[in-house]
């Protein structure tokens, strides 16, 4: 993400502070949340979660009660949308969350070697709880294979799922698979945009209300 486009993105935000209606108040946090994790991907960190990228940031959130404040505001607008924050609260949470925006902003984009590294870390050393998890995974699998193979009665179970394998792993699968996924990501933005407008929608209606009292 470039200076510019935060810059932009952190104007608009600020611009629903400004409206002080309900919806653009939630809808500031929510986008100043979604510019941290897309500020997070854009450097490299990975991780499925906006506190995961956090750690792989090196950003500990020990100490910074302000901020675990503002994740907790988020959620809790995510999860229930009759939630009513005031607008000291809505602005407490942005301002939290521009201080972490400013000190990822400031850091250097991960090189390939430091995302490898990133990735090695998570997913393969042995100080990791996913390698371990995956460790048994993999282990437990062809264990079960294994004790599958020794009875007969438990063959056919094993001759039922090659067969599940073999289905997997061809292009009909593939094909389903891909135009699944196409259709997920078709709705998830549909409905995203759509909720996106209805907000903006309502903080029209709510400005033009206020207009008429």
């Amino acid at each position: 993400m470039s200076d510019l486009a935060l810059n932009d993105v952190m104007s608009e935000i600020d611009g629903y502070l400004e409206e002080k209606t309900p919806a653009s108040l939630k809808m500031a946090i929510i986008d100043v949340h979604k510019t941290l994790d897309a500020l997070l991907s854009s450097k490299g960190y990975p991780g499925r979660s906006t506190e995961k990228k956090l750690f792989w940031a090196g950003f500990s959130l020990k100490g910074k009660d302000d901020f675990l404040a503002a994740l907790e505001m988020h959620k809790v607008i995510s999860e229930k949308l009759e939630f009513q924050l005031t607008d000291f609260e809505a602005k407490e949470t942005v301002a939290a969350y521009k201080k972490v925006i400013k000190v990822i902003a400031e850091r250097e984009k991960l090189s390939i070697g430091d995302r490898i590294k990133n990735f090695v870390e998570m997913y393969l050393a042995p100080t990791s709880l996913v390698f371990w998890r995956n460790l048994a995974i993999f282990f437990g699998f062809f264990g079960l294979i294994k004790l599958f193979s020794a009875y007969p009665p438990a063959q056919n179970i094993l001759k039922w799922l090659v067969d599940i394998a073999n289905f997997i792993i061809s292009w009909q699968f593939l094909l389903i698979v891909i135009i699944l996924v196409g259709i997920v990501y078709f709705l998830f933005n549909y409905f995203a945009n759509k909720s996106k407008v209805r907000i903006k929608e309502d903080v029209k209606i709510k400005e033009y209300e206020d207009g008429k009292d």
